[in-house]
């Protein structure tokens, strides 16, 4: 009988958002059920500071909610990362499947902890996860294998956090040459949350400084026409397996 850890909520802003992933991944668990003859679910809350509140390991609950996870915080007492993960082994958790959004779920940090556990995982590894969540290393990965992207603005992170929105508007728009708009965003969340859009010069001013009450350091893109085209990539390089 496999049994799966899911993963939800988070010490990032995304916390909600997780959840609700958590619960749809419980519940798509057990329309799997019948045709594998034997999966049990252990979902999992980590709380805002970090805290994993394990739940009780049953069969996967076509009507499992996001509520029944947000109980697990006053039902269940709070575990460490590294103690919480020693546990999914001792309950002899198969797979954790990591339903979470955001820094300290998409990082490689949980990544890293199930990897130090011997627990295999759903996704990409800690390296990739990192790389991944990282706009700025993420540019200059894609940039360095060739791919063509939107010309970007790529400050120091002095330069991110301390200069004038006065001063960065000059350097964006005269020395890099940058054509309206642009798409200022948070360095190291997820891809949405704190994405400035910046038509004008009179409305650029305030982004930067939003994104620095958030605490974190902004890059920039200058924006372009296109179709979006969703891609998942199954697999690694080299796997033959189609």
């Amino acid at each position: 009988m496999l049994r799966i850890a899911v993963l939800g909520g988070g010490a990032s802003p995304e916390h909600e958002v997780s959840l609700v992933s958590a619960s749809e991944v419980i519940k798509g668990l057990h329309d799997l059920e019948f045709d594998s003859g034997g999966i049990k679910v252990l979902p999992v809350r980590i709380s805002r500071d970090g805290l994993w509140h394990l739940g009780s390991l049953s069969v996967p609950d076509a009507g499992y909610s996001a509520q029944d996870l947000r109980r697990l915080e006053s039902e269940r007492p709070g575990l460490s990362g590294p103690r919480a993960v020693l546990e999914l082994r001792q309950r002899g958790i198969g797979l954790v499947f990591p339903a979470l959004h955001g820094a300290f779920g998409e990082d490689g940090r949980i990544q890293a902890l199930c990897e130090l556990a011997d627990l295999p995982f759903v996704g990409s590894g800690p390296m990739a996860s990192g790389a991944g969540m990282s706009k700025l290393l993420s540019r200059h990965l894609l940039l360095g294998a060739g791919l063509p992207m939107a010309r970007g603005w790529i400050p120091d992170r002095r330069r991110a956090t301390e200069e004038s929105p006065e001063s960065l508007l000059a350097w964006i728009r005269d020395e890099e040459g940058l054509s309206f708009p642009w798409f200022l965003k948070a360095e190291l969340s997820g891809s949405s949350p704190g994405v400035e859009k910046v038509t004008t010069a009179g409305e650029f001013a305030p982004a930067p400084l939003r994104l620095r009450d958030r605490k974190e350091c902004a890059t920039g893109d200058e924006g372009i026409q296109g179709v979006e085209y969703p891609v998942a990539v199954l697999g690694k390089a080299g796997d033959r397996r189609r």
